[in-house]
């Protein structure tokens, strides 16, 4: 089982939001309920990150207003 860091960390190899939508499109069945949440905590962590083009280790709040 993946913690949320280390599913940040494959997740970072997206370098697109397209990228990472089918990332997670692929993972949404393959997961058990802890890993996916796990993941999509990340992706979300992930999609913050690729929005404003910086990579961070928690996202300030502000920068959630940007994100969709």
């Amino acid at each position: 089982m993946k913690t949320r860091q280390e599913c940040l960390f494959q997740l970072r190899e997206c370098t697109s939001i397209d990228t990472l939508e089918k990332v997670i499109e692929i993972n949404r069945y393959k997961l058990s309920l802890s890993e996916s949440e796990a993941f999509y905590s990340a992706a979300d962590h992930r999609r913050a990150e690729l929005v404003i083009n910086k990579l961070y280790d928690k996202i300030p709040s502000g920068v959630w207003k940007c994100v969709h």
